[in-house]
């Protein structure tokens, strides 16, 4: 994947060069003092908030570090964990869930919190809103598509058993319960910014890992648990690692348009910032 890259760097930095200076042009064209400054406008979110979350990131990521080597160690590794092992699964359990069951344990789980938002998963299974398995000419992932005026929402996913593919329902049927929370009002007062965005999506994923969990076998719950662990590192460390790199990406672009060397060294960096020694950086 690495090797496939080169063949691409030098367009991929004229993009990247170009797309930071467009947003510095409009941060300023909008009276921005900065790309940060604009970008947090628009999340309606202020500049305390944000740095309460990074600051708790970096307070926590010697944990994840010690996540990562453990992982690395498990799976044989001396110096940290490749990158490409980043996302590898871990433990033998391997129990696959059909459709059924896993509307079954939807219903379930989620009707605890509100039996409300059980009846909603439940008519969007039966009204087939939800494109579930991956086909040919299909696009991987997920999604969920709000259509405001007809009071519903289409789920797209690509299903095939596991419990993480039953997590990525629990996701994406949380954004259409968000979009049924906003029925009725008006097109102008429906707009989300991504930080509530993905709260209800979040919080179902939350409940439904700490309810399946509860009752799961030894093995079960290791798999789970370091399923868990892989996503709130992603979500964190890798985030963590973006930022910085977007950071000074973005001001050094003030200056001059970043070299190919110059962006894969201020990666790495970032990377290293984040990952630390949790990361093998040879591999």
């Amino acid at each position: 994947e690495i090797a496939a890259y080169k063949k691409i760097d030098l367009p991929m930095s004229y993009c990247l060069n170009s797309i930071k200076m467009e947003a510095r042009t409009l941060a300023k064209a909008r009276g921005y003092e900065s790309v940060l400054d604009m970008t947090l406008a628009n999340s309606r979110m202020d500049r305390e908030t944000l740095e309460a979350m990074i600051g708790a990131i970096k307070e926590y990521l010697p944990h994840f570090r010690r996540y990562l080597k453990a992982k690395a160690k498990y799976l044989g590794h001396e110096n940290g964990l490749p990158f490409y092992d980043l996302f590898a699964p871990v433990g033998k359990a391997s129990k696959a869930y059909t459709i059924e069951e896993a509307r079954e344990v939807l219903l379930r789980e989620m009707g605890k919190f509100t039996p409300e938002m059980a009846k909603f998963i439940d008519n969007a299974f039966e009204q087939r809103w939800i494109d579930i398995y991956p086909r040919e000419g299909k696009r991987g992932g997920a999604f969920c598509s709000g259509m405001h005026a007809f009071d519903r929402s289409l789920v797209m996913t690509n299903y095939q058993g596991s419990f993480s593919d039953i997590s990525t329902l629990a996701h994406e049927l949380g954004h259409a319960w968000h979009n049924r929370c906003l029925a009725g009002l008006p097109y102008a007062m429906i707009h989300t910014p991504m930080p509530l965005a993905e709260t209800a999506s979040i919080f179902n994923e939350t409940i439904l890992a700490h309810q399946v969990l509860a009752a799961a076998s030894e093995e079960e719950q290791f798999t789970l648990l370091e399923g868990s662990l892989m996503e709130s590192t992603q979500t964190c460390v890798d985030i963590l690692s973006r930022y910085l790199f977007e950071t000074e990406v973005i001001e050094t672009r003030a200056d001059h348009a970043m070299t190919v060397d110059e962006l894969k060294d201020c990666m790495l960096r970032a990377q290293d910032a984040s990952y630390g020694e949790g990361l093998d950086k040879e591999l």
